[in-house]
């Protein structure tokens, strides 16, 4: 209908972490969360109660000299009618100070989604993969010079997609 509203309505997830700090430059932290991803009239069931999803990830971090190294994993599991599918999504990234100017930086990440179910003909799991490694320099403290080569192999995609950019930085407190 034109003009209906046609997002689905917000639900409640409940989420908790814990992180600690074992050495100087060293973190670890985990989480979990649960709540529906899907309401009763988002499901064409009948009777249905929504669906839930679980979701549990672990992180570090690890700083030293010039450099920070950092990542995370994520593990989600969905509720569904007939079984449990899993989607993991995971990153990593690091950044490193050449000099007080000059900096670089590069990032790994991906998406596993679980596999379409048609019917009873079950599909495979199709995978989202990006990478992307950026240089800079910083010109004075509200000017920077970036330059970043970003390429992705999206889902069900056979060859990558390769983009470079050029960017200027200004960043000023106006207050």
């Amino acid at each position: 209908m034109l003009g209906a509203i046609t997002n689905p309505r917000e639900t409640p997830v409940v989420a908790a972490g814990a992180g600690v700090t074992p050495a100087t430059g060293l973190r670890v932290g985990v989480s979990v969360a649960r709540g529906a991803y899907a309401t009763p009239a988002e499901i064409r069931t009948p009777a249905s109660s929504g669906r839930m999803m679980t979701m549990a990830g672990g992180e570090g971090e690890w700083a030293f000299g010039g450099t920070k190294i950092g990542g995370e994993i994520l593990r989600t599991a969905f509720d569904t009618l007939a079984d449990r599918p899993i989607a993991y999504e995971w990153f990593v990234q690091g950044t490193h100070t050449l000099s007080p100017r000059w900096f670089v930086a590069a990032r790994r990440e991906g998406t596993s989604a679980p596999p379409l179910v048609n019917g009873i003909v079950v599909g495979s799991r199709t995978e989202l993969a990006a990478f992307e490694a950026t240089g800079g320099f910083r010109v004075s403290p509200d000017l920077t010079l970036r330059s970043s080569y970003y390429t992705r192999k999206s889902f069900g995609a056979s060859t990558w997609s390769d983009q470079v950019g050029v960017s200027v930085v200004w960043a000023r407190r106006w207050w």
